[in-house]
């Protein structure tokens, strides 16, 4: 059985931890057996990017080191890059 994160920096993150593992034991101690669980906590880099084009406001983010974008309201469809 896997324990909650005790001691953590950030009390979001052990409250989270507390909760899922929680959850985890009502919903599967009475019906399995439980052989081996762990937690493994990761930082993932996310950037925020606010920008203007054409007098009007956008905004993309960009998640991790291998630089995944997210960009719901990019302003056109097509992108022409010149290298």
């Amino acid at each position: 059985m896997a324990y909650p994160l005790r001691g953590f920096p950030d009390v979001a993150v052990a409250q989270a931890s507390e909760r899922l593992v929680g959850d985890h034991q009502v919903k599967y101690a009475q019906t399995s057996r439980i052989l081996q669980q762990r937690q493994t906590i990761e930082l993932i880099p996310i950037t925020k990017v606010n920008y203007m084009w054409k007098g009007k406001s956008y905004v993309y983010c960009v998640f991790g080191n291998e630089f995944k974008v997210n960009a719901d309201d990019y302003p056109t469809t097509c992108c022409c890059s010149v290298i």
